[in-house]
């Protein structure tokens, strides 16, 4: 009889262990699965911008080859305007990655006090290269 009380007991024990940390339990889970999605998200990033910094290489390369004279006026603009667009494409894309990487973090966060970190330079360097090609479009855009 003793041997059955002590076992109700340990089973009562573990079923009220169950229940309280279920929750907790949960939340680990889910949180397993965000850092999961996080680093996805941070792989593209790397990868969008190594594609980045390619276009930007060939678009140096380019006006380097219309300098020497090694390209056609006519070869050049074609390439850069090729350039230039699949550049933008792909700072459109770090944009959305970065921004989903922004609402992600806090979210697999919550309750811990996150340290900001020092802006990028390459942030900056983006935002300047949208700056300097908007205005770019603007010059060629004919005049209505």
């Amino acid at each position: 009889m003793q041997a059955l009380a002590g076992l109700l007991a340990v089973l009562l024990v573990v079923i009220v262990l169950a229940i309280v940390s279920g929750p907790l339990r949960a939340h680990l889970l889910v949180r397993d699965r965000r850092s999961a999605s996080l680093s996805s998200d941070e792989e593209a990033l790397r990868r969008l911008e190594a594609e980045r910094e390619a276009r930007y290489r060939e678009l140096r390369d380019a006006e380097l080859d219309y300098r020497t004279g090694k390209l056609r006026s006519k070869d050049y603009e074609v390439i850069r305007e090729n350039l230039r667009r699949e550049a933008l494409a792909i700072l459109d894309a770090i944009e959305a990655t970065r921004a989903r990487l922004a609402l992600a973090a806090p979210a697999a966060d919550q309750g811990v006090e996150r340290r900001s970190e020092p802006a990028r330079p390459s942030a900056d360097l983006e935002q300047g290269d949208r700056v300097a090609e908007q205005q770019h479009r603007e010059q060629d855009r004919p005049a209505v």
